[in-house]
C-alpha cells in the first residue's frame, strides 16, 4: 500500500540530490579548513592570471608610444607599483574567499545534516509499515 508521507519524503529527497546533492556532497565530506584551502589556491591562481593578462593588456599599450621615453628608474617604479597593487588584490582577495568558502561549506554540512536526518525518517517509516504487517 502507498503511504503519502513517505512518498512526500522521498520525492523532497529525490529533488535534493537532483539540485545540487552532489555539490554538498563534495563540500560536506571533506574537512573545512582543506576545503577552503583548496578553493582558495584555485581562486587566487586564476585571479592571479587575470591580473597577469591585465598587465600584459597595460604593457602592451605603453609599449606603442611610452615605453620609448621612459627611463629605467621609471620602469623599476611601473613595476613595483604594479606589484603593490598585485599583492594588495591578493590579499583581499584571499580574504574574501576564504570567507565565501567557509559560508559555502557550513550551509552544505547542515544540507547533508538534514539530509541525513531525512534519510533516517524514511528509514523509520519503512521499518514502522515493516512491523505493521
Amino acid at each position: 500500500m502507498l503511504n503519502e508521507e513517505r512518498i512526500k519524503h522521498m520525492t523532497k529527497l529525490a529533488i535534493y540530490e537532483s539540485q545540487g546533492g552532489n555539490k554538498d556532497l563534495k563540500a560536506g565530506l571533506q574537512y573545512k579548513k582543506r576545503y577552503v584551502a583548496v578553493n582558495t589556491f584555485w581562486s587566487a591562481l586564476w585571479m592571479t592570471m587575470a591580473y597577469i593578462a591585465l598587465v600584459m593588456l597595460v604593457i602592451v599599450t605603453l609599449l606603442s608610444d611610452v615605453w620609448k621615453t621612459l627611463v629605467s628608474r621609471q620602469i623599476l617604479s611601473l613595476i613595483m607599483s604594479f606589484l603593490g597593487i598585485y599583492i594588495i588584490l591578493l590579499i583581499a582577495y584571499i580574504r574574501r574567499a576564504r570567507l565565501i568558502y567557509a559560508k559555502e561549506h557550513a550551509q552544505a554540512y547542515h544540507r547533508m545534516k538534514n539530509f541525513k536526518e531525512d534519510l533516517e525518517q524514511l528509514e523509520k517509516m519503512y521499518e514502522k509499515e515493516d512491523g505493521n504487517e
